[in-house]
């Protein structure tokens, strides 16, 4: 018996053969029953990416298409071959075979591994039954309970895992991007899977073929005008792309288009709608492709500041890209990438400044910026923001007003702020100081001493220095001049008039007070500070020249000096 049922054993198999043959139309073997069924993957969004491939048939045959000989001498065999479509090869089944592949004869199941597979030398892929896979002993033993039913029920299924598909050899595209892990692409949109079952004698008993709609057309945003652009451009380096088309948007393949555009220019999806026949190449543009954008662009923008200082923005706006082709097969979703990019950057032309209090003040800056929409303000002592008032001067420089400030010491902060969401703030030190111009202190009282009766044309300086000192603290250049006068002649108290004139010696030159005022300083500088006017070396100063010796003894004379500060303009 141990003999007999090794023959049995052996002689039992069970060959898949895979051929690659056109998909023609022909009848069913009555009897016979197939699908081919594709389930995409529920977690992605595209119903091409992923999912399952099941193809699964069954043949009801008489036990004599599978048992041949006498009970205890019965050779059990049958062939199954699967004619598969040109763009799914025995490669592909071998690589993405899953584990719920398998082959049920009544009720023994052996399942199907990549590994039991062999390739005969014809090219078929052929399976043989070991114990490794099939429990024989399991098998034989139900067979021989079928003596008295001349039927028998085989069922197949051969799922694959589309995730771990290649890609077809149509596709050019860098890594076939645009079929690996996919459904695979038919140029007539039906992939026919025929299964033809053969019988212990080796005589076809007939097979079935079912069908399986795929997909012929993929999403490739273009816009030939951008294209050409050194920025966006690049040689395609797959001219088999597009009939007639050698330039693409840049991006690393077919499903990451990039586009860099202005800030400023709008985006006009419908000018990168394109759709492309994997097979023949050719190409519809524009919107009557069978696309749709219905739905809101992503739009990320991240702001940044760069090592010079300046604020930047980069916006980048995905659009997905969905919708059907020309014939209303589904298009496998492309995301389709802008990136606009602008700078900010704003500098005041002084950070230390000293204004007066109470007095606006006029600030020059410099504004770098792509947006219509500048809005300026102020904030002082880190208080709330205000509105502060900007006049463009020429090209990028601005004038700013700001309010009068009380007298005191700040920290004021200008800012800049655009539609781009970018801004930025320039501190700076404020020193609003109370103005002042006048005359600190002046000598008083002039003394030309006591003299005998002088001769005509002598001279006599006063004993005590002449010094006039003007407080200027104002911050911007006034002019401002001191003037002198003799507002009331030398004379005693009844009248006697000194015979004299009065004059002013300074730096050599000479000139001689009336009642009309002469200008004896002039400032030509900012101070800030107590300014000495007027200051004398020996023999300057104010002096009296007497005319004749006709005055009166033991008499004193006295005159009036008079003092202006004349403030300039």
């Amino acid at each position: 018996m141990l003999i007999k049922f090794s023959r049995i054993i052996l002689a039992l198999m069970l060959i898949f053969h895979v051929t690659l043959i056109p998909n023609i139309a022909h009848a069913n073997t009555p009897g016979f029953t197939g699908s081919a069924t594709y389930t995409p993957d529920p977690t992605a969004n595209d119903v091409w990416s992923g999912g399952k491939l099941s193809l699964k048939n069954e043949f009801k045959v008489k036990k004599v298409d599978i048992q041949d000989g006498e009970l205890l001498n019965k050779v059990t065999k049958f062939k199954i071959v699967w004619k598969l479509p040109p763009n799914l090869t025995q490669a592909d089944i071998t690589t993405a075979l899953s584990e719920d592949s398998y082959v049920l004869v009544g009720t023994q199941k052996g399942m199907l591994k990549p590994e039991n597979f062999t390739t005969t030398a014809a090219g078929d892929l052929e399976y043989v039954l070991s114990d490794k896979t099939f429990n024989l002993l399991a098998l034989i033993a139900w067979l021989l309970t079928l003596l008295l039913n001349p039927d028998v029920t085989i069922q197949t299924n051969i799922e694959l895992d589309v995730a771990k598909l290649p890609g077809s050899v149509n596709d050019y595209s860098p890594n076939r991007v645009l079929t690996k892990g996919k459904l695979p692409p038919r140029d007539t949109k039906t992939m026919a899977f025929t299964t033809e079952f053969i019988n212990v004698k080796d005589v076809s008993k007939g097979d079935f073929t079912s069908n399986l709609a795929t997909w012929n057309t993929y999403l490739s945003p273009w816009n030939q005008v951008v294209a050409d652009s050194t920025l966006n451009g690049k040689n395609d380096i797959t001219p088999l792309e597009v009939n007639g088309i050698s330039r693409v948007l840049q991006g690393t393949n077919y499903k990451t288009r990039n586009v860099q555009l202005p800030i400023k220019q709008n985006i006009d999806i419908s000018t990168y709608q394109r759709t492309v026949n994997l097979f023949s190449k050719t190409a519809i543009l524009g919107t009557n492709n069978g696309l749709v954008q219905n739905r809101a662009p992503v739009v990320e923008d991240k702001i940044t500041e760069l090592a010079n200082g300046k604020k930047q923005l980069i916006r980048q706006s995905t659009y997905n890209l969905f919708g059907t082709d020309g014939t209303g097969t589904t298009l496998s979703p492309v995301p389709l990438v802008f990136k606009q990019e602008t700078l900010l950057d704003f500098k005041l032309a002084d950070t230390q400044l000293k204004i007066p209090a109470g007095k606006e003040t006029k600030l020059k800056g410099l504004l770098e910026s792509e947006g219509t929409d500048n809005k300026f303000y102020y904030k002082i002592n880190g208080g709330a923001a205000k509105d502060l008032t900007a006049i463009k001067l020429d090209g990028q420089n601005y004038e700013f007003t700001l309010p009068g400030f009380s007298a005191g010491t700040y920290t004021v902060v200008i800012g800049v702020s655009n539609e781009y969401k970018l801004g930025k703030e320039v501190g700076m030190n404020v020193v609003a100081q109370q103005e002042e111009l006048k005359i600190s202190s002046i000598t008083d009282t002039l003394d030309f001493g006591t003299h005998e009766i002088p001769k005509p044309g002598d001279i006599f300086y006063s004993e005590t220095p002449f010094l006039v000192k003007v407080l200027d603290t104002q911050l911007t250049l006034n002019k401002w001049k001191v003037a002198l006068a003799l507002e009331s002649a030398f004379q005693t108290v009844d009248g006697s008039y000194l015979p004299a004139d009065v004059f002013l010696a300074k730096n050599g030159q000479k000139q001689q007070l009336t009642n009309s005022l002469i200008d004896v300083y002039e400032n030509t500088q900012v101070n800030n500070k107590v300014v000495d006017t007027i200051a004398f070396k020996e023999h300057e100063g104010i002096h009296i020249q007497m005319k004749s010796s006709n005055v009166l003894l033991n008499r004193e004379y006295k005159g009036t000096l008079k003092v202006v500060l004349k403030k300039g303009p």
